[in-house]
């Protein structure tokens, strides 16, 4: 029988995922019906499909790995099944956040007003700066998705042997090395981070101008 945490987990996990869907969903099947209909889409519909596609799907993994843990935690503890839920929710979610940042550095490239050479040689090939950030964001994606997968059998061998006995050289040496894998992997976050942060900024000053 389920207790009133669990059922609170997952009452607000089922609500969450509804709200989420429809909000993402409606930005789909607009942006969607407008493409069939003008046979072309902009970049930036473009990638706020993507984007809203990608929370549909973060959505679903969420959801299912929250029923999975609440109703099937014992038999998850042993058998380890969301490992794959897990790789696939790292890159999801690295997808996403690179597809945000995107989106800063469109609106940024088109809204912002600079003089600076570096500036305008971006701004008039906007097109293939976002094209290529696109592309940079499915490899980063990966690579998050690929560190991870190196990083989880270190941390299950851990869990293992958390408890078993004479273990401790050992179990040291594999901690040093899983918080060495986990530090770099998230250096992953970083790149996006420091993209975000540099188009609101570059955007505010240059609104600040004409105001």
């Amino acid at each position: 029988m389920l207790g009133f945490a669990k059922v609170g987990r997952l009452f607000l996990s089922v609500t969450l995922f509804i709200l989420g869907m429809l909000g993402n969903g409606f930005i789909g099947v607009v942006n969607v019906r407008s493409w069939f209909m003008s046979k072309r889409i902009s970049w930036s519909d473009f990638i706020i499909t993507a984007l809203a596609l990608s929370k549909i799907i973060l959505l679903w993994i969420l959801f299912l790995d929250c029923v999975s843990m609440v109703i099937f935690s014992k038999a998850l503890a042993e058998l380890r099944p969301l490992e794959v839920i897990d790789v696939f929710w790292t890159f999801t979610n690295h997808l996403s956040i690179w597809l945000a940042t995107c989106l800063g550095v469109l609106y940024c490239l088109k809204i912002a007003s600079f003089s600076h050479p570096t500036f305008l040689w971006l701004k008039w090939r906007v097109s293939r700066v976002v094209m290529w950030m696109l592309l940079g964001a499915l490899l980063f994606s990966f690579g998050s998705a690929m560190s991870l997968i190196c990083e989880l059998p270190i941390y299950f061998l851990l869990r293992e042997t958390a408890g078993a006995g004479n273990v401790t050289e050992h179990f040291g040496k594999q901690m040093g090395k899983y918080q060495q894998i986990h530090v770099l992997n998230m250096l992953w976050y970083t790149p996006p981070l420091i993209l975000c942060l540099a188009s609101y900024i570059l955007l505010i000053l240059s609104l600040g101008r004409h105001m």
